[in-house]
Parts: structure tokens; sequence; C-alpha cells
């Protein structure tokens, strides 16, 4: 027993020995290593280099301005300026037949070489920023169709043969200087419709019809004239419709329509039982205001098989996926119907006998409480509900908060039970709900709901402390401590246990056998030193007392032990220091963030209040009616003891309240619960992660499904960890004793002893450091470098410049914009342009054109200085119909001015949208007459 306590106390001085060292600052740079300085710290030039306004590892050190081509027939020369923070390699204008020649940098001759086929100069930054100028000149026969320019110039200012060219064109990379003149399309003048027609056929009673019209036109605004646009036994229910549009009593729809791309939707039903369905015969003349049917229609069929089931006969099926139909519709059969064809009804049978069973899949997340009392689950379940149109929970689920599509339902009793759940109404079904599981924590069942899920997972989250030993009921291998054991791990441990009991005794086997079962699957816990130094021990007990192989054996079952003894010791200290701290058993992640009080929060149901507008008698108070409300009193009532007694009063004058005022009650049902009647908030969830237990099952699993779970609670954690302490230092100890048995105490009793000592010397002083004062090791200057050239990220981050204000003016002929950008650093920032839509052929900074500028991913980015600065963008109107301008970054504060131009993405207060839109606008031709609303016969359906 004093040999025991004398390890004990040795290797609980090995833990308050322990340092810990701070990283090295810059500012702290110790004396010795100042001379160093200079040799670990060259300059880094990039460090400067411009970053995005919103990443500082996004920099870029090489930025051009507009680059200014004056072409003639037989010569072209360019200029433009490049700024460069570091040496950079210069991609020029030109290519292998356009050859740039006579390059000079400041007035200096450049080396020009070929690098992947295009011509490239490089220039130094001389350890700071750097403005250069680059001229150059082409020489050639004739003015070439095209020729390659960099891909990062912003800007071009073109002169051909000494017209200066407001719109140059450019496609993949390249200048196409013959068609610069004419780069945008013109406005088409022409008055052109197309049409393209969709129906979508619901099997309800009665056939519904959906008709959605999809114009796109150019030209003047106008009025069309449509042909009958449903067929023949369709009676119109509603027009959703941009444009004016009216149905006629005879079945013309006339519109109203001007420039752009135009949906139109036609909702209608059948007035009889139909057998087929024709698409009619449209005919066309020569009036330039009646539309041209498209001679062929798409449709889909949306079966309902719950009331009919139909065979559709007489048209070709095709892949929707392959057609232009609306996204919402080509997951239904989809068919090509020609004018003046028919969709026959084929019928199969009446209702549906035998409905496919309920196509449910639920995601539940279970968080147990701390104290171990119960569950805190959040359940969401989705897909589709095709009977009982109620979903109610298990007797040991006390819900608390449920939502259907994102809106929160009232929590109801069925009548008749005391079965808590909601009524649904769509077969799609999206639920979430909040509820809790109070009482036996080892056994609940899996899915909580009375329904039988086709898909279940579950995610356990389990509390510092807490260990799941074994599980059943579930299908997967959840992380347990049973089911980490393998036949090899038993086979070890159990071999470790007998050669154990062989060599010593059976009471030192039996304490193997608990020491590896406690420790095997603990985390850096020793496993397989033990078999080493077993194996070399039973050697020694046969090999001869003289000889050299029992000498080499001796020193590696020493070598043996110290290793042993350098892994157990950090294991060691986890191990205590888990069981007096479980919540440091998982590190100090961000992701290990919890909030206990939520968790142990019980679930309480508030009041479930009756709509007054819906009583319809005002007389007496029926029997069922008495009885529903005594019911919902005592629902009120039955919250838990935990509860606040103040919270338990309020609830129950509050509902005292919502009966009086609803007295007397006719009848209270489920399917006529007020709409702003109060409904349940839940028992909060937690937002902890601890340690995630994930749980699945394969195929169906009913209600009826028992999920058992044994549990580690933290104060048997917390006496294991400290019992796998105690066994493994017993262990080890005794297995050195018998190391020093049979050598050291024949010539030094004590030898064994210090022996030890000398062993645990070097690791008590392992974590001082040592510093060369004449020449520091490797590692340390690199560790120097590394932290005297950390660049720290401002804190002006995520955003370093913000553009205050946006100003838009725009005309037939000019679009201005003149933005107010504030900067913090030194950054570059996107500009509102874009090369397939419109980009300017200046760009001012203060007043003052602008030099530092590229195109990327066919957006402008512009340098800007810190401060506040005023940036002009400068350009011809687009010649399109529409345009977009993108806002990457937008502004805070927007105004438009437009001329002729139709804007779209301003919002009031002047907030923008992510790009504001542009049409032009047309004279509204005065003859054209404004349509009256006409009246669409009303329909109801229950």
């Amino acid at each position: 027993m004093a040999i025991l306590m004398y390890w004990l106390g040795l290797l609980g001085l090995l833990f308050f020995t322990t340092t810990w060292a701070e990283p090295i600052k810059p500012e702290h740079v110790p004396e010795p290593l100042k001379p160093w300085l200079s040799w670990v710290t060259p300059e880094r030039i990039e460090l400067t280099c411009p970053f995005l306004y919103s990443d500082n590892q996004q920099q870029r050190c090489m930025w051009p301005s507009a680059v200014d081509l004056a072409l003639t027939t037989k010569r072209g020369q360019f200029s433009f300026r490049v700024k460069v923070y570091k040496d950079s390699w210069i991609t020029l204008p030109g290519d292998d037949q356009h050859w740039p020649l006579n390059v000079s940098v400041n007035q200096q001759t450049a080396l020009v070489i070929d690098k992947d086929g295009l011509p490239m100069i490089k220039l130094l930054a001389d350890k700071q920023a750097v403005d250069y100028l680059i001229t150059g000149e082409f020489i050639w026969d004739n003015l070439p169709d095209n020729f390659a320019l960099p891909n990062d110039i912003g800007l071009i200012k073109l002169h051909i043969n000494g017209h200066d060219i407001a719109t140059p064109t450019l496609r993949d990379g390249q200048i196409w200087l013959k068609e610069s003149e004419h780069a945008q399309a013109t406005p088409d003048q022409q008055n052109n419709v197309a049409l393209q027609v969709y129906r979508k056929i619901t099997d309800d009673v009665p056939l519904e019809l959906l008709t959605r019209l999809v114009f796109d036109v150019s030209g003047d605004q106008r009025e069309l004239n449509l042909a009958k646009v449903l067929p023949d036994g369709f009676i119109p229910l509603a027009l959703n419709s941009p444009l004016p549009a009216k149905l006629e009593t005879d079945g013309r729809l006339l519109l109203q329509i001007r420039p752009g791309h135009w949906e139109i939707d036609i909702n209608a039903r059948s007035t009889a039982e139909l057998s087929e369905l024709t698409l009619v015969q449209q005919q066309t003349d020569n009036n330039e205001k009646t539309a041209i049917w498209p001679q062929s229609e798409l449709w889909v069929f949306d079966a309902r098989p719950d009331l009919r089931v139909v065979e559709i006969e007489n048209v070709s099926a095709l892949d929707a996926s392959q057609t232009t139909l609306p996204d919402e519709w080509k997951a239904l059969p989809a068919y090509g119907i020609e004018q003046g064809q028919a969709m026959t009804f084929k019928l199969i049978r009446r209702g549906d006998p035998n409905p496919e069973p309920n196509q449910l899949s639920l995601t539940r997340k279970l968080w147990l409480d701390f104290d171990g009392g119960g569950y805190t689950v959040s359940d969401t379940i989705s897909g589709k509900l095709t009977s009982g149109w109620r979903l109610n929970a298990l007797p040991e689920t006390k819900l608390g908060k449920l939502a259907l599509e994102g809106d929160n339902q009232l929590i109801t009793r069925e009548p008749g039970s005391n079965k808590q759940g909601v009524e649904v109404r769509k077969g799609l079904l999206n639920l979430t709900a909040d509820s809790r599981i109070n009482g036996n924590i080892q056994q609940i069942k899996a899915v909580g709901w009375e329904q039988t899920f086709q898909s279940v997972t579950a995610e356990l989250n389990l509390p510092p402390g807490w260990r799941l030993l074994a599980a059943t009921g579930v299908d997967n291998v959840p992380e347990s401590w049973v089911s980490r054991w393998t036949l090899l791990d038993l086979f070890l441990v159990l071999i470790a246990s007998l050669a154990t009991s062989r060599i010593w005794s059976i009471a030192w086997g039996v304490m193997a056998l608990v020491t590896l079962t406690l420790i095997w699957h603990e985390a850096d816990a020793p496993h397989w030193l033990w078999l080493h130094i077993l194996g070399a021990t039973a050697l020694l007990k046969v090999l001869p007392q003289q000889g050299g192989i029992r000498q080499w054996l001796s020193y590696y079952r020493y070598a043996v032990f110290l290793l042993l003894v350098v892994q157990a010791l950090p294991f060691i200290v986890t191990q205590v220091r888990t069981g007096l701290y479980p919540q440091l058993e998982f590190g100090y992640g961000d992701d290990n963030v919890y909030t206990p009080a939520p968790a142990s929060m019980p679930a309480t149901e508030p009041p479930m209040v009756g709509a007054a507008n819906d009583m319809a008698d005002k007389g007496s108070m029926p029997e069922d009616a008495a009885q529903q409300e005594e019911a919902m009193q005592q629902g009120v009532a039955e919250s838990d003891s935990a509860v606040p007694a103040k919270r338990r009063q309020y609830a129950e004058r509050l509902a005292k309240q919502a009966y009086s005022a609803a007295s007397p009650i006719a009848s209270l049902k489920t399917e006529r619960i007020d709409p702003s009647a109060h409904v349940q908030t839940g028992p909060g969830l937690p937002e902890w992660h601890w340690q995630t237990i994930e749980l699945s099952w394969h195929g169906s699993v009913d209600a009826e499904q028992p999920l058992h779970l044994w549990y580690s609670p933290p104060l048997m954690t917390k006496l294991l960890n400290f019992l796998r302490v105690l066994c493994l230092v017993i262990l080890a100890v005794h297995m050195f004793i018998g190391l020093t048995t049979y050598h050291w105490r024949r010539f030094w009793p004590g030898g064994a002893n210090l022996a030890m000592l000398v062993l645990l010397l070097p690791l008590c002083l392992a974590s001082n450091n040592i510093y060369a004062v004449d020449f520091p090791d490797e590692k340390l200057l690199n560790e120097l470098k590394s932290r005297l050239q950390e660049k720290t990220p401002p804190d002006c981050l995520p955003s370093c410049a913000q553009i205050q204000q946006m100003h838009v003016s725009i005309n037939e002929t000019e679009l201005n914009l003149a933005l107010t950008v504030h900067a913090y650093e030194t950054v570059y920032i996107p500009l509102p342009a874009e090369a397939e839509q419109w980009l300017p052929n200046q760009v001012l900074t203060n007043g003052k054109s602008e030099t530092a500028m590229v195109k990327m991913d066919n957006s402008l980015w512009l340098q800007i200085p810190p401060g506040a600065q005023q940036i002009q963008l400068r350009g011809p109107a687009p010649l399109l119909t529409k345009f977009t301008l993108p806002l990457p970054l937008k502004p805070k504060y927007t105004t438009v001015e437009a001329r002729n131009w139709d804007v779209q993405g301003l919002r009031d207060n002047g907030i923008a949208e992510t790009q504001l839109q542009f049409t032009r606008s047309r004279q509204v031709d005065n003859t054209v007459p404004t349509l009256t609303p006409s009246t669409i016969p009303s329909f109801v359906k229950n």
C-alpha cells in the first residue's frame, strides 16, 4: 500500500509541473532573437495590395487603366497605364497574327516575349506600388476583322480612321472592329408576337382546366384579339393577367399588349362530365389584330385516383423534361395536342377502394435533459397523406408547438379520446412539431406518432457526462460502448487477462480483465503495449539466467514500459479532468455550445380557446359541449408540477376569460377553430450540440416500434473515469514491480524506485523551452517568421467599403451613374456594370479619369483609396429594348431620373433590389380603346 501511495504521489507531482506557453507576439520578441528580425521578415509587398472590400484574403496586385486604341487601315497604336504592387507579367493587346511592335514602358524600350501565344512584358514593383505607361503599335496591310485584347482590361476607347466608336464589340476575348459600329442590335420595331399555350387538366369534380398563355411581344403597344381560348364545355373562373385583358361572352380574349415577356393564366371548370377534350381548330385571317394561334399545344394531366381512375387515349405522350413546360408541371404526364385533336378519357373505375398508404418520412432530434428527466423533441414530418387527415401523437409525447407549412397550428384533442394532434387538410405534408417526453428515458417509442413511416432517422444529443452504453430497436449500429467491441477486441482482452493470470496469479488476471475492459475503447488509452510487456515477461521466465538474449529482452521490456508510461500519463490527466469537468471532454469548439435552461424546461399546454363567432346556437349548452368544455379546462389544469404557480394561474385566468366570452356554446369541433385563437408556443428547443448519435431505421417503422437506450449518467461516468485511472496505475505499478523483481533488487533494493524516478524526470521537464542565444534552431525561427509576417485583418471587415448613394440618369442616348462611396481601406469594389448589358466608356473618380480598373467575370471592378469618393460612370444608353443594371454592392439610397424608359427594381424610400431593369417606353396609341371589365360567373365548391 505504501508503494502504491508513493507512485500516486509521483504522478500527482507530474500534473502540477505542467506549464503552458503563450504564443510569441511580434512586439514581445526576446532580446536574443531581435538580431534575427531582418532575416526572418523580408519585405512582402503583396501585403499592401488592394483587397476585396469584404475579404482581405482576396488581393489583386496589378491594376490596368482603360486602353486607348487608335486604328487605321495600315497601322494602329495603343496606350494604357498599369499600376503594379509587386513584380507582374502584363498581357499586351494583340496575338500571333497581330503582334505589338515598338512597345515602350515609360518611354523606355520594353522586352516583349511570347507566353502561351500572347505578347507579355514584365513590370517590376521595386518594393512599392509603381505606375507605368505602356505604348505600342501595330502594322498591317488591311484593318483586321478582330484581334485579341487582355481579358482584364476594363474599358476600351476605340477610334477607327478618326471616328470614335462608342460601343466596341467584344466577344471571346477579341475586339471585332468591323462590327463595332453595330455592336448591339437596334430595337426591333416590327410588331411580332410569339405565343405558346400550355394547359393543365385536373381530374377533379368538376373537371378543372388551367390555361397558361406565354407571350413574347415586340413593337408598339396595341390590341390583340385572340379567338376562343377555352375548349367547348368550360366556363371561366378567374383571369390572372399583368396586361389589360378582357374575356368576351363568346370566349374571345382581348389584350392590350406591349413589348416584353408576359404570362396569362385562365382558370376554368367544366359544365358537365366530359369523356373527351378537343382542341378547337383556330381560324386565322389577315387582320393584324388577330394573333396566330400555335398549331400544337402542350397538355398535362393531374390525376385524382381517390375520385376516379382513367386512361388517356388518342394522344401521344411526351417527355416533360424535354419540353418548355413550366417547371412546376414537369412532374406530371405530358401530351402533345394538335389543333382539332381530342384527348379521350377511358373510365377504369370510380373512387379508390384501396388507397395507397400514407407515404411519410420522419426526422427526429432528441435532446436529453441535463438531469435525465426526459427528452425535448423536434420532429419534421414530410410526404404524402392519403388517408386519416389527422395526425395524433402517442400518449407519452406531450405536444408543445406544431406548425404546418411554417404556420403555427392549434393543438387539439380528438373528440372522445385524450389524443393530442392536429387536423391536416392537404395531401402534401410539411409539418414540424416540438414536444416533450418525460419519465422513463431508457424505453421510448421510435416515432412518437400514431402513424407508420416509410423512412425514419433520428439524432440523439446527450449532455456532458452522459454516455450511451447500448441501444436496441434501431437498425443501424449507433455509436455506443457495446457497439464498439469487435471479436478482435474481445480476443485481445481475454488473451492479455489469461496471460496475466498465468504469469502472476488469478487475482491479477481478474484485475487485468477489469482494467482492459474499462480502458480499451477510451480515446488515447494504451492498448497493445500490455501484450509486449506480457510476452517479454513470459519469455524471461523460461530463458536461462545467463545469456545475451535475456539481457536484450530485459532492455526491450523496460523500453516498452517507458512507452506505456508516456502514453498513460496524458490519458490519466484526461480521465481525471473529464471526470471532474465533463464539459471539457470534447474541447472548447464553437459547436459545443449548450444552454441547459431550454432543455430542462417542461412543456406546458396553453389553453385551447374556441371561437365565439362560430357558435351557431345561442340557447342552452348541450351535454356534449359541456363535456368538451370540461375536458378543455382539465387540459389547462394538467400542467407539469414544475411550472411556476403564477404561470398556471395566468393560464387558468386566460382560459376562463375565453370561455366566458364564448358562452353559451352550441358545439366545438376541431374543424371550426378560430384562426385568431391562441396557439401553443412549445417547450423551446435547446441550441446545444455536444455528443450526437445518429439513429436510423431501414424500411417502414410503425407506432409501436420500441427504442431501448441504456445510459451511463454523469455520476456513474465520473466514477468509471476514476476507476480507470486507479486500475491502470495499480496494474502498471504491479507490472513494474514484476520487472524489478528478477534483476534490480538483486543488486540494489532501492534501484527500482530510483530507475522509475529517472525515467519520469524528463517528463517533468518536458514543458520547459530551451532557447539557443547564439544560433536559434530552425523551428523557432520559422515560428518567429510566420508570426511577424502575419497580417492582421482590418477591423472594418466584412465590409470595408459601401456605396452610400447612387443617382441614375438615363435618356434615349446616354446613361450616367453618380456614386458616393465610403471606404476605410484601399480596396476594390464591383461597379454597377456588366459586359453583356452595359459598360461605360468613361469612369471618373473625384473628377479625374480612373487609372486602376479591371474586368473580372464580365463585371467591372474599381480600386478606391480610403475616404469618401465621388465616382461617375458615363456611357451611351444600350440600343436594346430591355436591359438590366446589376447591383452587386447595393447602394443604401438610390434615385433614378429616366426619360422614355420604364424602371423596375426600385422600392420605396430609395431602396433598390439586386438589379435595376430598364425597358424602353412606347408612346400609347390613343386609338386603342380602354378595356372595360367583364363579369365572370361565380362558382362555389364544397
